[in-house]
């Protein structure tokens, strides 16, 4: 799939690549440019907070599923898996992009699942920015 900005403009577009991957599937899934929106909104807010700044938050991922997780009877019942929509977007310098969209079953796990993915200087940077908030306490010696 080629990379789609989130951004207003590109709202017919996006909502065309989640009706390619969803079918007719409506209840669970992503349909509309503003949950994809609210999607990068949040990993924008997160992602912010980790790192400090725009220009290091280039090259996260954030992979979100929608739905939720679902009880063992809904599988019981042989209707198996739940069809939802998982999309992946990707924080570029200009901003957050769809760069993956596709049909996804959720079972118990998986449905309304999101998970942010960092580089490794982006791990570092959010590990010494957090490292100054607290200290780490020398062990303490049980007695026998």
């Amino acid at each position: 799939m080629k990379p789609i900005k989130i951004e207003l403009k590109n709202e017919g577009a996006i909502v065309l690549a989640l009706g390619a991957v969803n079918g007719r599937a409506e209840a669970h899934a992503y349909t509309t440019f503003h949950e994809v929106a609210r999607i990068a909104q949040a990993a924008n807010l997160k992602i912010s907070g980790l790192v400090g700044s725009d220009a290091r938050a280039v090259g996260a991922t954030v992979t979100a599923t929608s739905g939720e997780a679902m009880s063992n009877a809904y599988a019981k019942k042989a209707f198996g898996t739940r069809p939802a929509t998982r999309v992946v977007l990707e924080r570029r310098a200009t901003g957050w992009f769809l760069i993956h969209a596709e049909r996804y079953g959720v079972y118990q796990q998986g449905g309304g699942a999101d998970q942010m993915t960092l580089t490794q200087a982006q791990c570092d940077c959010a590990v010494a920015r957090f490292k100054d908030q607290f200290r780490v306490a020398a062990p303490v010696a049980l007695a026998a």
